[in-house]
């Protein structure tokens, strides 16, 4: 099945997510992610959308931070 990737050039998105604290309580929320948008030129591992209107929304959810990117189809 072919999915709908944003590219910039020859560089794919990637969302990376890391785990920057960790809570040992007994609330419901067990740490915090952090999140940051990365560029690879791997395909393996970004971001996919299965229709192009997916991936519309989410360039205009996030557009001031994703400039320049566009949506390919491979």
């Amino acid at each position: 099945m072919r999915h709908y990737y944003l590219k910039k050039g020859k560089l794919y998105l990637h969302l990376r997510q890391e785990m920057i604290s960790e809570f040992q309580d007994n609330s419901d929320i067990s740490g915090m992610l952090y999140q940051s948008y990365v560029t690879s030129e791997t395909k393996e591992g970004a971001i996919q959308f299965l229709e192009k209107r997916e991936a519309d929304r989410f360039i205009a959810n996030k557009g001031r931070k994703l400039k320049g990117f566009e949506i390919t189809y491979e």
